[in-house]
């Protein structure tokens, strides 16, 4: 199994991502030689000590790429001990808060973070949100970019974004704002000239668009939470319309990473997402919560993929 590093600079810190490789799902040739002896015994041996594998994990600091913790004591606790049992030595926690906050009050960010920081030292990295209040103002992108700066100054390690662009954030008008609305330009150059990677999702499954009645797949969810779907063209965009606008946002700025959470927000189409990676070497890709999906492609495929681009596709 190949793990790499990628850093990314962000304040004071090296961003380190762990890279998965194809391994995962595949059944990748390994070097025995570049492993620890008791990971090579158990590939031959199925009566190797389980043992072997937590001085293999204990030896490494794997990162898990994508977590959501509220910032609390007891959930901080209960997640470093799945971390601790999961061999995961760090995890990144997406959407730790914005950085605004009132005068003389400290932001959730900083709360999130200065908790995090406190009870587990080093075992948490943080991305910050965007706060789109005032977004009809003309001074709206300055401010933005000043988030960004302020982030990076409180040791943002990112900018998470929610699926929330292009289908639930409205503005004064009640439009939907776009992925690529030119007005969120001068955030992504920033993120890119700060070292700091973009988390987004944009978008959902793809039978989150599809009818809604027991003949979708994922009706089981969607009778339970009617507000994931979005199949009405007359309150949601197409799905292929909100990924075309991320890949616009991507290309029109070579100089960010991208990191494109839940298999690059298209797990369904393989093919799509090596053609989007080809494309722009700044896009990343994810595994979070998407594992099904893969699994549901032909093995071979997969595992061409994940070689291809077994420095860009994230661990989480």
């Amino acid at each position: 199994m190949k793990f790499q590093c990628l850093a990314y600079q962000s304040a004071s810190n090296a961003f380190a991502v762990v890279i998965f490789s194809a391994a995962l799902l595949c059944n990748v040739r390994l070097s025995v030689a570049q492993q620890t002896a008791g990971l090579a015994a158990a590939l031959g041996d199925p009566r190797v000590d389980a043992m072997s594998f937590d001085v293999w994990r204990k030896e490494r600091r794997i990162i898990d790429l994508h977590q959501h913790i509220e910032a609390a004591p007891e959930r901080f606790q209960r997640a470093i001990g799945i971390l601790d049992r999961s061999g995961v030595g760090i995890g990144v926690i997406l959407g730790a808060g914005t950085v605004t906050a009132k005068d003389g009050q400290t932001s959730d960010f900083e709360k999130a973070k200065s908790m995090a920081d406190s009870l587990y030292p080093g075992r948490f990295m943080n991305h910050m949100l965007l706060d789109y209040n005032g977004w009809d103002d003309a001074d709206w992108s300055d401010r933005a970019v000043e988030q960004i700066n302020e982030g990076h100054r409180l040791g943002a390690a990112g900018l998470k974004e929610f699926k929330r662009l292009g289908l639930f954030l409205k503005d004064g008008s009640g439009k939907l704002i776009r992925i690529d609305d030119e007005k969120l330009d001068p955030v992504w150059q920033r993120c890119g000239e700060l070292g700091m990677p973009v988390s987004i999702h944009v978008g959902d499954p793809k039978a989150f668009w599809l009818p809604y009645d027991d003949s979708n797949e994922r009706w089981t969810e969607l009778k339970d939470h009617r507000s994931w779907w979005f199949g009405d063209p007359e309150k949601h965009p197409p799905r292929m319309e909100l990924l075309d606008a991320l890949n616009r946002v991507i290309e029109r700025h070579p100089k960010t990473s991208f990191v494109c959470v839940h298999f690059a927000n298209n797990p369904e189409d393989l093919d799509w997402v090596g053609q989007s990676m080809e494309r722009f070497p700044n896009m990343y890709a994810d595994m979070a919560a998407r594992i099904p999906e893969l699994g549901r492609h032909d093995s071979a495929r997969v595992r061409q993929l994940f070689e291809k681009y077994q420095d860009r596709i994230l661990f989480a």
